[in-house]
C-alpha cells in the first residue's frame, strides 16, 4: 500500500499506450454529443436568464432583473400550485389503479400475456396521440364520453372548457396512459413475493384483505416508493398533455411551468425570461431527485 502511494502519476496518454484507447474512441462520440447537445444549450440558456434579447441583437447582461421579476410573477406560482396538484392527483391515481391491474394481471391464465400487452399498449404510443384521442373523447358535440352520457339522459358536459373540469380531464387522461407502464413494475414486485409468506398467512387464517394488507404491500413497498417518486418528478415536467388538449386554458387553470416557459419564449418572444423559468423548473426536480436520494438512503439503512 505505501509503494502504490509512492508510485508516480502516469501521464494522461499511458492508458493510451497500455491499449486502453478503445474505450476513449467509443465514448467519445457520446460525450461529444453530450457536450454539444445537452451541457452548451444549458449553459447558454442559464447566460442568457441574465441578460435581455430581443433575437434582433446581441444579448445585454442585467444581471439578477428575470429572476428577481419571477418572484412577483403570479403565472408561475399558479402554474406550480396547480402543477403540484396535477402531480400528487395524478401519481395517487396512477399507483393505485396500477397495483389494481397488476394483482389482476398476477394470475396464471393462457390468456394472460395478451391482457399484459393490451395494458401495457400505452406506454409505448405517442403521447402526443394519446392527447389527441382524448380530447376527441372530451369533444363536447361528438365525444365519445358525451355521447354515453347522452345515452343515460345526462346533458353534454364540456370536459375541457370547465375551469372545473378541465384539470381532472387531464388528469385522468394522464392516469390513463402510465397506468401501463407502472403495471409492469408491480408485476415484477408481486411475482418477486415468495408464496411460501402467502401459505403461512392461510394456515393462520388470514383473510384475503389481511394478505394484502400484511404480505403484498409490505413487500411491493419497494416498487412502490420508485413508482411514486418517479411518477411525481415525471410530472412536474407535464407539457405536452396540457399543450395539445387545453393550452393551459380555461382562465388558465391548467397551467405548468414548462407550458408558461413555452409560452414566455415563443408567444411572448421573451427567452430570457423562459430560459430563468426552465431553471426554476429544473431546481425543483434537482431538489425533489436529492429527497429522493436521502430517502432511498433512509430506506436501506
Amino acid at each position: 500500500m505505501t509503494a502504490a502511494r509512492l508510485a508516480p502519476a502516469r501521464p494522461w496518454w499511458y492508458a493510451f499506450r497500455r491499449g486502453r484507447w478503445l474505450g476513449y474512441i467509443y465514448g467519445g462520440p457520446v460525450i461529444v454529443a453530450f457536450l454539444l447537445f445537452n451541457l452548451y444549450p444549458m449553459a447558454l440558456g442559464l447566460y442568457l436568464s441574465f441578460t435581455t434579447w430581443d433575437i434582433l441583437r446581441p444579448p445585454t447582461f442585467i444581471g439578477l432583473r428575470n429572476w428577481v421579476d419571477l418572484l412577483s410573477d403570479d403565472l408561475l406560482l399558479r402554474a406550480l400550485l396547480q402543477t403540484l396538484y396535477y402531480a400528487v392527483a395524478s401519481v395517487a391515481g396512477a399507483t393505485v389503479l396500477s397495483l389494481a391491474l397488476a394483482l389482476l394481471l398476477n394470475q396464471r391464465l393462457k390468456t394472460i400475456g395478451f391482457y399484459r400487452t393490451f395494458f401495457f399498449l400505452p406506454a409505448v404510443t405517442s403521447l402526443v396521440a394519446i392527447a389527441m384521442v382524448w380530447r376527441w373523447i372530451y369533444n363536447t358535440e361528438f365525444g365519445v364520453l358525451n355521447a354515453f352520457l347522452g345515452s343515460l339522459g345526462i346533458n353534454p358536459v364540456n370536459w375541457l372548457g370547465d375551469p372545473v373540469l378541465a384539470m381532472p380531464a387531464v388528469i385522468l387522461m394522464s392516469i390513463w396512459r402510465s397506468a401501463g407502464f407502472n403495471t409492469v413494475l408491480f408485476l415484477a414486485g408481486l411475482q418477486g413475493v415468495p408464496q411460501e409468506y402467502y401459505e403461512a398467512a392461510e394456515i393462520d387464517g388470514a383473510s384475503r384483505w389481511d394478505r394484502f394488507r400484511h404480505v403484498t404491500l409490505p413487500l411491493v413497498s419497494p416498487t412502490t416508493f420508485f413508482v411514486v417518486v418517479n411518477g411525481l418528478i415525471g410530472s412536474w415536467q407535464v407539457f405536452d398533455q396540457i399543450y395539445i388538449m387545453s393550452q393551459g386554458g380555461p382562465n388558465k387553470t391548467t397551467l405548468s411551468p414548462a407550458y408558461v416557459s413555452y409560452a414566455t419564449g415563443f408567444g411572448d418572444q421573451n427567452f430570457p425570461a423562459a430560459a430563468a423559468m426552465a431553471f426554476v423548473l429544473f431546481a425543483v426536480i434537482v431538489l425533489m431527485t436529492i429527497v429522493q436520494r436521502r430517502l432511498v438512503r433512509g430506506r436501506s439503512s
